[in-house]
């Protein structure tokens, strides 16, 4: 496949990727409740591959579309929300590590459509809310496969990077608020 000649084209493979991703979501879940946790694990290191995957050739092949910039976090935010709210409720993260994402997330979001409203600019990712995904896939894997210490040491390191995360797009926000620029 020529990934070249999908410019331009909302449904694109990177697009696809992240609608598997969504409905990966129920089987995920699914195998996560019955405590099937080697399979879930397996199916959750997948769909972090995907997500690598398709963020990857969408700026390498210029396949980054509107659709695709809703899709992707969604798939992201959807996925991290319903199986963290599974572990939370089997007892193997704690409640408050759950409100911390979320609340991270809606307050990012919410500046991020507030940004683009004022000003056009679509706030990007930044490197500590990368750092911050991985540190809370990492909980949420040792959540799964019972590895109770390695969690609280990847909850309590993710926790930091969640706040750097979220101060450093703050910075962001009343930057763009005021001079219309993202900083780097």
């Amino acid at each position: 496949m020529n990934l070249a000649s999908q410019q331009g084209k909302t449904w694109n493979i990177c697009n696809i990727i992240s609608v598997i991703r969504l409905i990966l979501i129920i089987p995920s879940a699914w195998l996560l409740w019955v405590n099937h946790n080697f399979i879930a694990a397996g199916l959750a290191v997948f769909c972090y591959i995907s997500d690598l995957t398709d963020g990857y050739l969408a700026r390498k092949y210029n396949l980054i579309t509107e659709l695709g910039k809703v899709l992707d976090p969604l798939a992201d935010k959807l996925y991290v929300g319903i199986i963290s709210a599974i572990l939370v409720y089997q007892g193997r993260l704690p409640w408050w590590f759950l409100a911390g994402i979320l609340l991270r997330d809606f307050l990012i979001f919410l500046g991020g459509v507030y940004a683009q409203k004022k000003t056009g600019v679509v706030l990007p990712s930044n490197y500590p809310g990368k750092v911050a995904v991985a540190l809370i896939a990492a909980a949420m894997m040792a959540g799964t496969l019972d590895g109770y210490f390695v969690r609280d040491i990847f909850i309590y390191t993710a926790t930091a990077a969640m706040i750097l995360s979220f101060l450093m797009y703050g910075k962001r926000f009343v930057s763009v608020l005021k001079n219309g620029a993202v900083l780097v």
